[in-house]
């Protein structure tokens, strides 16, 4: 499966991989990673995570608007992802979209074994 974050791009054989790589962050305590299958950009999960919180989208096929993670962390404030060095690229994610980050290692792991929508978080669908 093909990983790719803010600094490279990687090809990952196996889940124990896969785990290692999340857990990379950046200076700012954060990171985004999109995976998807090596020989083609569909389906492909991405994965935004700051300090513990993350938020996931999963895009089934092309023109599809995908899907987005639903949470319940109890907090209120919505929360400033970066998926690039440039700040004007940021996203402001609601906060009822954000999930742990412990429960987006899971998903993606289920990801990348079976390389579909993950159940074990709970999506919207866009």
């Amino acid at each position: 499966m093909k990983l790719e974050n803010l600094s490279e791009t990687k090809f990952i054989e196996d889940a124990n991989e896969l785990k290692k790589c999340l857990a990379a962050r950046t200076k700012h305590n954060d990171n985004a990673f999109w995976l998807n299958n090596n020989a083609s950009t569909f389906p492909q999960l991405s994965i935004l995570i700051k300090e513990n919180t993350a938020t996931l989208q999963y895009l089934p096929k092309d023109g599809h608007p995908g899907f987005l993670s639903l949470g319940n962390l109890g907090q209120t404030d919505d929360v400033q992802f970066r998926i690039s060095e440039s700040p004007a690229d940021d996203l402001l994610i609601a906060s009822k979209f954000l999930i742990t980050t412990t429960s987006a290692e899971i998903a993606a792991i289920e990801f990348f074994e079976g390389k579909s929508l993950p159940n074990s978080v709970e999506w919207m669908e866009l």
